[in-house]
This record gives C-alpha cells, sequence and structure tokens, in this order.
C-alpha cells in the first residue's frame, strides 16, 4: 500500500465563544494531512506568530480571561502548513455570565423566563435582583429577607450577608445595609447606625434594638460593587 502524502487542510476551525470573567475555555481545531500535522497556537490575530502558546494539539485551554483575547493555531507538516481563522474569546457581561450558568439553552432563549426582569420562581425577586441577592432565579427563596424575633423588651434581625462568588461575580463584592424609617413612603429611608455599609464574606449579621412605642420598618439594602 502506497501512502499519499497531503499537505494540511482545515475542516472545522476555532470558533469564537463568549465566557464569564476569569473563566477559561477550550479552542479546537480539526485538520488532515499525511504525514499527520503538527500544531502551534498563538495568542493574537491570524497570521501573527508574535506570541505562541499551548502545546502540539488540536485544542488548546486559554488561561483565565477578564478581557477580550484572540486566538489561532497553524497547523503543519513535511509538505506544507495552513493557518486557521482568528477565535475572538469575548467576555460576557457579569449578569449574562451568571444568567448564563442559571438557566437551561431553552430556558435562556425565553426572556419571559431569563429576562432580567422576569421572575420565573414567583417569590417576588426579579432575576437581576436575584442576581445581586445571590439567590437561586429558579427556586423560591426568602433568603435575601432578614429574620426577626423578639421579646418583650426587644428585637433582632438577622441575616447571612453572601459573599459574591462564582460565575458572574468575578472582581465582585456584595455590601449589605440596614434602613429603617417611620414613613415608607418615602424614596430614601435613613440607615442605621454601624450598620451602613457591611461588606460580606459570608459572615452572620445581627441587629439588636430595644422595643420603642411607635411603628417603626426596616429593610435590608443590598448592593454590588464595582
Amino acid at each position: 500500500m502506497v501512502s499519499i502524502n497531503q499537505a494540511p487542510a482545515i475542516s472545522s476551525h476555532p470558533a469564537s465563544v463568549a465566557v464569564g470573567s476569569g473563566q477559561s475555555t477550550v479552542l479546537n481545531v480539526t485538520a488532515t494531512g499525511t504525514p499527520a500535522p503538527t500544531y502551534q497556537w498563538y495568542q493574537g490575530t491570524s497570521p501573527s506568530t508574535t506570541t505562541p502558546v499551548g502545546t502540539n494539539s488540536s485544542s488548546f485551554t486559554t488561561p483565565a480571561l477578564s478581557t477580550a483575547t484572540s486566538y489561532w493555531v497553524k497547523v503543519s507538516n513535511t509538505f506544507g502548513n495552513v493557518n486557521s481563522n482568528t477565535a475572538v474569546v469575548s467576555i460576557m457581561a457579569p449578569y449574562d455570565a451568571w444568567k448564563s450558568f442559571r438557566f437551561t439553552p431553552a430556558q435562556l432563549a425565553n426572556s419571559l423566563f431569563s429576562g432580567p426582569t422576569a421572575d420565573p420562581d414567583g417569590d417576588g425577586a426579579s432575576n437581576d435582583s436575584e442576581y445581586v441577592f445571590g439567590t437561586v432565579p429558579t427556586v423560591s427563596e426568602t433568603a435575601f429577607n432578614p429574620v426577626l424575633t423578639k421579646t418583650a423588651t426587644q428585637f433582632t434581625l438577622a441575616f447571612t450577608a453572601r459573599s459574591a462568588t462564582g460565575t458572574g461575580y468575578a472582581g465582585k463584592t456584595r455590601h449589605y445595609a440596614i434602613e429603617s424609617t417611620t414613613d415608607p413612603s418615602k424614596a430614601v429611608w435613613p440607615l442605621v447606625a454601624g450598620y451602613e455599609d457591611i461588606v460580606a464574606t459570608g459572615q452572620n449579621v445581627s441587629y439588636t434594638a430595644p422595643i420603642t412605642p411607635g411603628k417603626k420598618i426596616f429593610r435590608l439594602k443590598v448592593w454590588l460593587t464595582p
């Protein structure tokens, strides 16, 4: 049997993809050639060879990325070489990255289910609020509400300050504050002294105060930075 020498040819180029900040991904190329080809990956735009990366493999695992980065691969054997197209690994907005992790493909395709203002679990919190709270948008939860206990003379508000971790939260910090007012119609509620900005690390937080005459309303404020 006589083997036929053949220069490399690419049948499937590396595909562009979007990932969450701080995530990596795997790029692949499918090529033929005789003798079997070798592979050299590069960071940058094809055909720039300034920054070689990876190993002699038809796949390349990127490092964790926080900015959009381009890659391509040169496929070679003794009878020639061919350059792939450029694959761009772009970075999704934090909410979009979180959403892609929390919903199925079918749910993602339905904005009435996975859109930022939707409330698929019916717990009164929209998806974008669930993202800020750190709760699951498809499971009805009240974990973002403080728990109230009281005695004859005092009351205590308690909650867990959930740290911002996981997909969609790279570089972000969750903050909590307790607000209180006697007039809930006001747009801005005064902050409770000592509880104006609680940086969440997963700690349990409690606020205890004496019971006094009249009505006073408390609520929990949650936000993300940066």
